[in-house]
């Protein structure tokens, strides 16, 4: 197994400037607040219901 420390490493520099890095930043949080929320409402819709996997197919074929 090999142990790199952070000192170790050189990271090439990228040409991206401050605000490109901010709007990044936002679309990552915004995608993780979504990812989230579905999370949350999954949780909150109630007991587990077993799939019926022939019922979801046909769902998909016609979609």
């Amino acid at each position: 197994m090999v142990v790199r420390h952070k000192e170790d490493v050189t990271v090439a520099p990228r040409n991206v400037s401050s605000p490109d890095m901010a709007k990044k930043d936002d679309g990552r949080e915004k995608a993780i607040s979504l990812l989230q929320a579905a999370i949350v409402e999954g949780l909150e819709s109630g007991e587990p219901q077993k799939l019926d996997v022939e019922t979801f197919k046909l769902r998909m074929r016609r979609a």
